[in-house]
C-alpha cells in the first residue's frame, strides 16, 4: 500500500514537471487575452463623436485594434495549451480521442470567429482614414482628418488637454490628398492649404 502511494506520488511529480512550462506558458497567455480584451474594451469606450484620442501619431481606435489582435491571438495559444494539459492528464484512450476532437472544433470555432472580428476591427481602420499633422511657425497645431472610403469626410481638430483633440464645428474644404498641407497663422486667423485649396478657418 506504502509502495504503490510512493510510486503514485513519484508519476505525480514527474508529470507536473513535464507541465510546468506548458501551465506556465498557459498562465502567461491567460493574463495576456484578459488584458488584451480589457485594454480593447477601454479604449472602444473612449470614442466621441466630437473628441479624439492620439497617441503616437494613432487613434484610440487603431490602439483598440492593435489589443484586439493581441488579445485574440493570446486566446487561441490560451485554448489551445488548456487542452494539451487536459489531454496530459486524461490516461483513458477512449477519452482523450472525444476530448481532443472536441478541443480542435472548438479552436476552430473560435479562431474562425476571432478572424472575423479582426477582419472587420482592420476594416475599421481603413474606414477611419488618416490624420495629418500641421504645425505652423508659432508653434500653433491642427489636426487634419479624413476619412478612408471616398475621402470626402474633412475634420478640422485643435489640441486638447492631455492625449486629447477637439473637432471644430464647420464644414473642412481642403483635401490632403491634393498634395502637402501646410498652416500659417495670423493674430486671428489659420490658413491651412493642401495643394492648390486653402481654408482660413478662426483661431480656436
Amino acid at each position: 500500500m506504502v509502495t504503490e502511494l510512493v510510486a503514485g506520488l513519484r508519476r505525480h511529480r514527474v508529470c507536473y514537471a513535464e507541465l510546468r512550462p506548458r501551465l506556465v506558458a498557459l498562465g502567461v497567455a491567460t493574463l495576456v487575452a484578459a488584458g488584451g480584451w480589457l485594454v480593447f474594451w477601454w479604449l472602444q469606450g473612449l470614442r466621441r463623436a466630437d473628441v479624439e484620442y492620439i497617441v503616437a501619431g494613432h487613434t484610440s481606435y487603431w490602439w483598440a485594434v492593435l489589443a484586439l489582435f493581441a488579445a485574440a491571438a493570446a486566446t487561441l495559444v490560451g485554448v489551445w495549451l488548456l487542452v494539451s494539459v487536459i489531454l496530459a492528464e486524461i490516461a483513458r484512450p477512449l477519452l482523450r480521442a472525444p476530448v481532443r476532437v472536441l478541443g480542435a472544433l472548438v479552436w476552430t470555432a473560435g479562431a474562425a470567429f476571432l478572424a472575423i472580428v479582426c477582419y472587420i476591427g482592420l476594416l475599421g481602420v481603413g474606414i477611419e482614414g488618416n490624420q495629418t499633422f500641421l504645425t505652423a511657425e508659432d508653434g500653433t497645431t491642427l489636426m487634419i482628418t479624413q476619412d478612408g472610403f471616398d475621402g470626402d469626410m474633412v475634420d478640422f481638430y485643435d489640441p486638447g488637454p492631455g492625449w486629447t483633440w477637439l473637432r471644430r464645428h464647420g464644414i473642412a474644404r481642403v483635401d490632403p490628398h491634393d498634395g502637402p498641407c501646410t498652416l500659417t497663422t495670423t493674430v486671428s486667423t489659420l490658413t491651412v492649404a493642401c495643394g492648390s485649396t486653402t481654408q482660413s478657418i478662426p483661431r480656436a
